[in-house]
């Protein structure tokens, strides 16, 4: 229990250097600007489709007699108000992943950083082999995930309570694994199957923080830093 603690602790580590750290705000900024330029124009094409749709209803209905024309003002209020909540959903269903995904581009940069500044590391530089060779170990890696993911997902079907907690296990260990992939790659080093307990206490909070709403947008970034710490200070002299 002690170690699973110890693991969350690298948690509020990771955010509490991320946003003590004013340098290392432009790698967040970064993927935050670009998904909100997205935002912004995928919200005015929302908002011109439903007036270019509103129009078109008024306009087949242009022939009704005076005492139905409040239908055009109602047609028009749906049609924005549809308009927001689809903006809404998609911004509740989206916007995690594509910080995600953006911020992928930028967070390995993010860690470099980091460690070259917290741990004196200087990024290897890896042949056509190598990078050929951790291609293909992310690949087993995400393949690993979606197996044991849907096996758990059965027998959750199976046995409720043991299954969601397997489930959470399985997914916060593979969770803590992720976020450290970036610093074994930076040392030249694998992820070893050590200190599995720091691993789980690490990673089953970061997965719960992710589950929430928004949350990644204030914590992945202290969440990648969580997983440099992690790697550097419990990880690194076992392998």
């Amino acid at each position: 229990m002690k170690d699973f603690l110890r693991g969350f602790t690298y948690v509020l580590m990771g955010c509490r250097e991320f946003y003590g750290d004013k340098r290392a705000w432009k790698y967040a900024a970064i993927p935050l600007s670009v998904i909100f330029i997205f935002y912004l124009l995928a919200f005015w094409g929302i908002f011109h489709v439903s007036g270019e749709c509103a129009d078109t209803i008024n306009t087949w209905l242009s022939g009704l007699p005076s005492w139905l024309l409040w239908l055009h003002s109602l047609i028009n209020g749906l049609s924005y108000f549809f308009g927001v909540i689809i903006s809404l959903v998609l911004l509740g269903t989206t916007v995690c992943i594509f910080y995600e995904i953006f911020g992928g581009l930028f967070f390995d940069s993010l860690v470099e950083y980091y460690e070259r500044k917290n741990f004196a590391i200087v990024p290897r530089g890896f042949s056509i082999k190598s990078n050929v060779k951790y291609c293909f170990d992310s690949l087993f890696f995400g393949l690993h995930i979606s197996i044991f993911s849907l096996l758990v997902f059965i027998i959750g079907f199976l046995f409720p309570v043991v299954g969601q907690f397997l489930f959470i296990t399985i997914m916060g260990y593979y969770t803590g694994i992720s976020y450290m992939i970036c610093s074994s790659c930076n040392s030249g080093l694998t992820v070893a199957k050590k200190k599995t307990e720091v691993i789980l206490g690490f990673g089953i909070t970061a997965y719960v923080l992710l589950l929430i709403p928004f949350a990644t947008i204030v914590v992945f970034p202290g969440l990648v830093l969580g997983g440099a710490n992690l790697f550097n200070r419990e990880l690194k002299d076992c392998l």
